[in-house]
């Protein structure tokens, strides 16, 4: 037996026992070893498959926990399978994975593995995205809404993004890339693994997982309403206009420098503590991953 299923426990706990999730692998003829663990204990729980031998190694979670199984697998040898267990499941709707278990089981069993890129800040690997000013802002008000009123993600979500659009940082930042270097005066930087599509119909999705570049996202002059529009487009992919005041660019490395020493950047959902200047990279084929048939890398 290769295969082995690791799913956050904290995520996981509406799919039953591990008998219950083994059971849908076993309806479609693959023989796997399941695991629940705690999310501090996924790092440790994954290299430990790695050092028995595993050759595929399916996480369910969130966007945190695959972002973090991408990290520790990395140049590893190993498949990663994707099982979507998070509010937003950002990955896995790029790579057209369903949400509903037996279905998701179904069309692991059909997917292909295939090589994709991967982003690196300083020495954090990430799987999505990162991110400066109002995304780590509207994350860590998010949080304060949830604790102090019991909200749903969701909800919190919605009325810390029009407290953070109302209070939006003011970063001023030089962009120092291969391609140029530019003085912003910008309230929010994303930087992608891969580009991701702006227009109409495939709002901050990617269609490409391996060309090997990084997308930048910022604005300069912005108004509330539209900064709005945009960090409520990029929470819950609302396929509104295109967005004309965003600019994009494209590059393998960029430079990211600030006068504050330390800086809060969201990455893949999480509000950590880098040192400046940050320092992206794009980490081409880096990880193979099961990729469903109507998925491309």
């Amino acid at each position: 037996m290769d295969t082995a299923v690791v799913i956050n426990q904290k995520a996981g706990t509406a799919l039953g026992d591990e008998r219950t999730v083994r059971d849908h692998f076993t309806a479609v003829g693959w023989p796997v070893v399941v695991y629940f663990t705690r999310p501090q204990h996924l790092r440790e729980t994954l290299l430990q498959l790695v050092d028995k031998g595993m050759k595929t190694i399916i996480v369910g979670g969130g966007d945190g926990s695959l972002s973090s199984a991408a990290a520790t697998l990395a140049h590893k040898g190993v498949v990663l399978g994707v099982l979507p267990m998070g509010t937003f499941n950002f990955f896995a709707n790029d790579i057209n994975m369903p949400a509903d278990l037996t279905q998701a089981v179904r069309t692991l069993r059909e997917a292909k593995p295939q090589w994709i890129d991967l982003g690196q800040l300083n020495d954090r690997i990430f799987l999505n995205k990162a991110s400066i000013g109002l995304h780590p802002f509207a994350i860590e008000t998010r949080r304060a809404y949830q604790k102090k009123w019991g909200l749903s993600k969701r909800i919190a979500i919605s009325l810390a993004l029009m407290s953070s659009v109302w209070h939006s940082p003011n970063l001023r930042l030089t962009l120092d890339s291969e391609h140029l270097k530019r003085n912003l005066q910008t309230p929010f930087l994303v930087v992608g693994n891969n580009e991701f599509e702006t227009g109409l119909d495939k709002m901050l999705n990617r269609d490409r997982f391996d060309a090997g570049c990084l997308g930048l996202y910022y604005a300069h002059k912005i108004s509330r309403f539209t900064l709005l529009r945009i960090g409520l487009q990029a929470f819950f992919r609302w396929k509104l206009k295109h967005i004309t005041e965003l600019e994009t660019l494209t590059t393998q490395q960029v430079e990211i420098h600030l006068k504050k020493k330390r800086l809060r950047v969201a990455v893949d959902g999480e509000v950590l503590e880098f040192q400046t200047p940050l320092r992206f990279q794009i980490l081409p084929k880096a990880l193979q991953v099961l990729l469903p048939p109507t998925a491309t890398a």
